[in-house]
Parts: C-alpha cells; structure tokens; sequence
C-alpha cells in the first residue's frame, strides 16, 4: 500500500510547478479547484486505510489524516463564501439560500436515495423509521456524509450572521464562531462522533483569511520561510500528542486537552496547505476535473469500497481493491456531477 501513495504524491509532484515571486493568485478558485481534486482522493485513501489492518509502513498513517483533509475543504468554503460576499454585497445572499443550502439538501437527499437503492440491490433492507432516525442520530445512511449536514450548518450560520444588519465584520465572525461552537456542544452532547465538529473552525479560519487576504499576502512574501518552520512545528507537536496521550479522563469531551491539540492540529494543517500553495502552482487538466467532482467523489467512495469488500464482489488483495475503488469512484461520479450541475443550473436560473 506504501506503493499506491507513492504513486499519488508522485501524480502531486508532476502535477506541481513553483509559483510567482509574488504568486497572488495562490488562492483562486483554479488552483484551490485543483486542490480539492487532490484531497478529494486523499479522502478516499484515508477511508481505505482505516479498513486495512496493516498496510506498509507509511500508508496507515493515513488513518489519522482525515480531520485535517476535511479542515482544508471547510477553510476553501469559507475562505469562498466571504470573498464572494465581498465581491457582490448583499445580492450575493439574495440566492445564497437556494444556491447554497437548498442546493446540498436536495444533494443530501438524491444521496441517500442512492444509498437506500445499493443497499437494497445487495440485499439490505431498511424500514422507514430507520431511514427517518438517520438524519438525527449521527449515523446518515449515506456514507461519509455527515459532511454534508456540517456544511450546511456552516452555510446556515454564515446566512444568519451576513444577512444581520449594521454589525461589523468582526461581529459577523464572531457570530459564525459562537455558532459552530454550541454546535460542537450539541454534537458531544448528542454523543457524535468527534469528527462532526473536530475540523469545522477552518471554517472560521476561511472567513478570517479572506477578510484579511492582503494583509496575509504581505506577511507570507515577507516571513514565509520563518512562518512555514513555525507552522510545521505547531503541525507535529499537536498532531501527534493525542496519539501518545492515553489519559481517558482528559480524552472526553469537545473540549478536553486531546480535542483542543486537534483543533489547534486543523488550523496549522490549513496554514501549511496556504504556504505550499503560496509557493507552488498546480497545473493540468486531471486535478481540476477531479476538483469538479470532488463532492461526489466524497459522497459515492463510501459505497465503492463498501461493495467490494461486500459478500458479493469481495476483493481480497488490498491493492486491487484501492485502485479499483478509485477508477470507479471517478467513474460513477461522472454521471453524478453532471446530474447535480444540471440541478445547479436549473436552481440558478
């Protein structure tokens, strides 16, 4: 399996080309399109690597990179939100809720759906009560799309906090901010599980950059080397001290010491992610193909890899088993994105 992600920061690698002197264009939506081809299928590794019980010597280091590749996806959305709002005021909130929200809800629901006629077609039946207790209780029939549900509670409180009137922009950050943290209250309250709220301040990071965007600018061309050298150290230091921690009294809870470590985790993650990016441009067209589909790639690897390990089609050596999960994911995703961007076109007409 080391091989397989060999091979993938291989096609990162080829894909990458240093970037301007002065690269302002580190975060436009083409490059960070690109980047989210490229976490789309760090995604499905991480989901993989958490079925395989060995699986080389670097590979199953993957187990544990899951929140902060989610991190960078919630920090681009709100990093995206705001400078669109910036850019169109408030005629950008005017379709925010059927662009946005309703918009993932109907994708939310055409998911399930898809998930509900798998299950059936190998054989799994599932009674309407069940299906109805999944939108609540943190087990959503779709796999992995619990992803969904915290974005749109992301976009729900960015509406909220951007439609009041007369506050500052600080205050409406502040307000995303307190929101997401009673959400996290709730989710622990509920018994989620941590991942439905351990990345989701980088979504907050995201509003503050782009608020701030040229100020940010000016200090990575001044301090980039000291800033990148303090952000890796903060990176190893609280990623890994859950690991090593095994006190389970301090592990509980949304905001015990190993909670806090992984928050802190997810804002250096996203921070180094923006200085590589500030550096280094991605080029080609095969990442921001996969960027354009990196939401049902997301959404339909789950059932992918599902099936193939299933009693019908199981795949025993671990290696066919990721790489045909892969070239089917992106298969199958094909038709889904152009079904949802039909949807998209028709809801913004």
């Amino acid at each position: 399996m080391d091989l397989v992600l060999l091979f993938f920061a291989l096609a990162i690698g080829v894909a990458c080309r240093k970037g301007e002197k002065s690269n302002e264009l580190y975060l436009s939506l083409d490059n960070t399109m690109k980047l989210r081809g490229i976490l789309a299928f760090a995604i499905v590794l991480h989901h993989i690597s958490e079925k395989i019980a060995t699986g080389g010597k670097i590979f199953p280091l993957m187990v544990h990179a899951g929140y902060l590749i989610v991190a960078v996806f919630f920090f681009l959305s709100g990093y995206g939100c705001l400078l669109s709002y910036i850019k169109k005021g408030n005629s950008y909130l005017k379709t925010f809720w059927k662009n946005r929200i309703l918009y993932l809800i109907i994708i939310y629901l055409l998911t399930t759906i898809g998930y509900l006629l798998y299950y059936r077609a190998i054989g799994q039946s599932i009674g309407i009560n069940s299906i109805l207790y999944s939108f609540i209780n943190g087990n959503p029939i779709a796999m992995n799309s619990w992803y969904i549900i915290v974005q749109l509670f992301m976009y729900l409180f960015f509406y909220i906090s951007y439609s009041i009137p007369k506050i500052n922009k600080w205050s409406r950050i502040l307000l995303v901010f307190s929101l997401l943290l009673f959400l996290a209250i709730i989710f622990e309250y509920c018994e989620y599980k941590s991942i439905w709220y351990i990345s989701n301040f980088a979504f907050v990071f995201g509003l503050i950059y782009a608020q701030e965007k040229d100020y940010f600018q000016k200090l990575l061309e001044r301090r980039w080397v000291i800033i990148f050298i303090f952000t890796l150290l903060v990176l190893a230091a609280f990623s890994a001290f859950p690991l090593f921690y095994e006190n389970d009294n301090v592990f509980s809870g949304a905001f015990s010491i190993r909670h806090i470590s992984r928050y802190i985790s997810t804002i250096s993650f996203v921070s180094l992610i923006v200085l590589i990016l500030f550096k280094v441009r991605i080029i080609g067209v095969f990442w921001k193909k996969m960027g354009l589909m990196s939401l049902e790639i997301y959404l339909l690897h789950g059932m992918v890899y599902s099936f193939l390990r299933s009693s019908i089609c199981y795949i025993d050596q671990d290696v066919v088993w990721t790489l045909l999960t892969v070239f089917i994911t992106v298969l199958i995703s094909i038709p889904a994105h152009y079904i949802n961007s039909l949807i998209s076109q028709k809801m913004r007409k």
